[in-house]
């Protein structure tokens, strides 16, 4: 179910939050899925370390954008997001 008056109060924990409520903000956030969520969801990355893209990612994807990531020599992982009718890729960061 989209309740989408939950989104400014889940975004807010996103931010405010640490810990597991700050992931569970975000994946309300992609379960929800509308625009407006994913909009969110994306505004709260800087709120979040890095250790935490495959979070953002796999919440992006389940409000409707494709994601993938990049893995270096060392392992590091960059994520990048595919929104709903577009085809270019951006990096997450």
């Amino acid at each position: 179910m989209r309740y989408e008056p939950a989104v400014e109060r889940l975004e807010r924990l996103a931010f405010d939050v640490r810990g597991n409520g700050q992931t569970a903000a975000v994946a309300a956030l992609g379960k929800i899925g509308t625009a407006a969520a994913r909009e969110a969801i994306l505004r709260s990355v800087p709120a979040f370390g890095q250790g935490h893209d495959f979070w953002l990612a796999r919440a992006l994807a389940e409000s409707g954008c494709e994601s993938r990531f990049e893995e270096d020599k060392f392992r590091t992982r960059t994520y990048f997001y595919r929104l709903p009718g577009e085809e270019a890729w951006r990096p997450l960061r």
